[in-house]
């Protein structure tokens, strides 16, 4: 489903279906509707994302945390998690910036967003630099794609089982 239709159909379509049971929610600001709308489009690609890292980290490494004496929490907290983490951040990195891209959609519904506020500038100058504002987008969207690239590769290299000479992770 596009994007913009679910956000529709949850700005416009759901305080409806909620009325229908008593459930007020008209005075909701407009930031709860685009969450919901995001939550329910990344939910499940969030859900698949850390589903296949769990399954990616060897069955044999809680086998073996838990025969030394951990128990099934520490063994999942100290020895599974973290390889999980390094394993989820690449596909995690790339869901964000999308969410991230698809965010700029909440303009439509009257929230102001960095997309928002371009339109808000490109308003008060009756259209006029229009492309200047747009172009000063499509950089400021790309810095902070390239911002969370780079901090997921920081990330992946500080969780990362290599560690320097000496036992120093790279993270120190």
């Amino acid at each position: 489903m596009p994007s913009i239709v679910l956000l529709f159909l949850v700005y416009y379509g759901l305080p409806e279906l909620l009325n229908t049971f008593g459930v007020n929610i008209n005075d909701a600001g407009k930031g709860f509707f685009v969450i919901t709308t995001f939550s329910l489009l990344f939910a499940a690609s969030m859900a698949e994302v850390f589903r296949s890292a769990y399954e990616a980290v060897d069955r044999g490494q809680r086998e073996a945390a838990v025969s030394i004496g951990l128990t099934e929490f520490q063994a999942f907290y100290r020895i599974v998690l973290p390889q999980c983490v390094r394993v989820a951040i690449p596909n995690f990195t790339n869901a964000l910036v999308n969410l991230m891209k698809e965010g700029s959609l909440a303009y439509t519904i009257g929230l102001i967003d960095i997309m928002g506020k371009g339109q808000l500038v490109i308003g008060l100058n009756h259209g006029s630099y229009s492309l200047e504002v747009y172009l000063a987008l499509f950089i400021l969207y790309w810095a902070l794609t390239l911002l969370t690239e780079k901090g997921a590769g920081l990330a992946e290299r500080c969780l990362s089982a290599e560690k320097r000479k000496g036992g120093v992770s790279r993270c120190s």
